[in-house]
């Protein structure tokens, strides 16, 4: 009988331990999204964000903990008589030497990861476009603007790198699959 008793015991402490009102413990030190995008302050850091987020992911690619490229620059630079990717050793810096000699496709390093990080960094522009609306005060005008100029630098590059690329101008849920 014993046994029964602290069996159902137990079953009976596992079972009321378990509440869902319990389980609903808020993150320390997180801003939820509904609640973020409403003060001028909030949209000096989401304009910080995005300024961050451009020289992260437009000026240096970091990998192991140190800078090896910058993909932009080399999408854009390589391909050319201004930049010669030479080392001591052919082979050695294929990866920059393969768009430096034409023979590099959409697969390449530089080239996918240049077109992947333009539309990071157009992530954080319709983050702020989506979320910010003109007229509620002069900072966040200035920021959707300061925005939107940087989205619009963002879609001539990728024009001219990539010819029609998908245009977006919003931030995209998981369904949808922009199109050119």
């Amino acid at each position: 009988m014993k046994k029964y008793i602290i069996t159902f015991f137990c079953a009976a402490s596992i079972v009321s331990s378990c509440s869902q009102s319990l389980l609903d413990i808020p993150q320390k030190g997180v801003i939820p999204m509904e609640s973020f995008y409403q003060t001028d302050e909030d949209a000096e850091s989401a304009a910080t964000a995005m300024y961050h987020g451009f020289l992260t992911n437009m000026c240096t690619v970091k990998a192991i903990g140190a800078n090896i490229y910058v993909g932009y620059l080399f999408a854009f630079n390589l391909p050319g008589d201004d930049v010669y990717a030479a080392c001591k050793e052919y082979g050695n810096n294929d990866f920059q030497a393969a768009v430096n000699e034409f023979r590099f496709d959409p697969s390449s390093d530089i080239i996918s990861t240049c077109y992947r990080n333009l539309y990071l960094t157009n992530y954080y522009c319709n983050l702020i476009t989506d979320n910010f609306k003109y007229g509620d005060s002069a900072v966040k005008d200035r920021v959707i603007s300061e925005a939107r100029v940087m989205r619009a630098w963002i879609h001539m590059t990728l024009a001219i790198g990539w010819g029609t690329p998908p245009l977006v101008d919003h931030v995209l849920v998981g369904s949808d699959k922009p199109g050119n």
